[in-house]
């Protein structure tokens, strides 16, 4: 059951004092982003280091009047009796408690918490179960696929459920209807080797003019249009980056603004823009978007406007 729901359904018989236990970090991420509008209407104290948020306890009632939603996902082994006293010193009666339990190290924590509160437990689907969990979650936000279609991006993407938002997301910027074909999957996800269009789009950002060219014309033309979106969108991320780079804000600011991985904004985006610089990019976004228009616009051609577009966005 969808974990969100199953909560609803425990507390529809009242305030009570609620536990979630997540097993896997995405899983934590995704089912708080599904809290958009209780997040809202509650509030939230998101506890990561225990020793500041003692400290926050010492100054203030960690959990304030009326429902809350506290956070742990954080703490140490050592940590864990001192969690399960300061939550115990002050619970209200209606409080909802997220703890990610992906670590071993805080079995003692939750085993103790599971006690004194009832408790809705969300699992990572077993690799069995994956093809399933996934049609579901996609068709829950408006995807249109097969059964078929999500069991061959579950084993192309693989078990990691980050890999796997990763690949759905690239697929929603090649289909923003979500109208998703066993096509767009091959031709999309990555799986064990990066597809064209992602290739394309990492040498455009890096300025390397000989390969565009070499990929774009091994590219089907039914691909044109959604390898041109997929690059003006990677083209977007790249100049964000830069313009908050570039106003002093760090690495960890710039990934909250954008949801960017740190990792990845240094390794792709960041570096990156400092190969094209802005004027670059933006003479690159306007190229591109010609070229999607004109192969919208037209039914023949499509070879040729793709080339002479990617050769002028290389230009800049």
């Amino acid at each position: 059951m969808n974990t969100w729901k199953a909560l609803a359904h425990e507390r529809s018989s009242g305030p009570g004092r609620y536990l979630v236990t997540v097993s896997d970090a995405w899983l934590l991420d995704h089912f708080i982003k599904s809290m958009v509008k209780i997040r809202a209407e509650y509030g939230v104290t998101w506890c990561r280091d225990f020793d500041e948020t003692l400290e926050e306890s010492q100054r203030s009632d960690l959990f304030s009047e009326g429902d809350r939603i506290i956070i742990f996902d954080g703490y140490k082994h050592s940590d864990a009796e001192r969690v399960t006293a300061l939550i115990e010193s002050s619970l209200p009666d209606d409080v909802i408690i997220i703890i990610n339990r992906g670590r071993a190290s805080r079995a003692k924590a939750v085993s103790h918490l599971i006690s004194i509160t009832t408790t809705v437990t969300t699992d990572k689907p077993k690799p069995w179960e994956l093809a399933e969990w996934l049609h579901g979650m996609m068709t829950s936000s408006g995807y249109k696929l097969t059964q078929e279609v999500a069991a061959a991006l579950a084993e192309k993407a693989g078990p990691d459920l980050a890999s796997i938002a990763s690949e759905v997301e690239k697929l929603s910027l090649y289909r923003p209807e979500k109208k998703i074909s066993m096509d767009d999957v091959r031709e999309v996800v990555i799986g064990s080797g990066a597809s064209e269009i992602w290739r394309l789009s990492d040498d455009m950002l890096m300025g390397r003019t000989t390969e565009v060219l070499n990929r774009v014309q091994a590219m089907h033309p039914t691909s044109y249009v959604g390898a041109v979106r997929v690059c003006l969108t990677e083209l977007g991320k790249c100049y964000r980056s830069s313009v908050l780079h570039s106003a002093g804000r760090s690495v960890d600011v710039i990934a909250e603004r954008t949801s960017i991985k740190p990792w990845m904004l240094r390794n792709k985006y960041l570096r990156a823009s400092g190969v094209l610089g802005k004027s670059r990019m933006i003479r690159m976004r306007g190229a591109l978007i010609e070229t999607e228009r004109r192969l919208k616009s037209l039914d023949w051609g499509a070879d040729v406007i793709m080339e002479h577009g990617c050769l002028k966005a290389m230009k800049g």
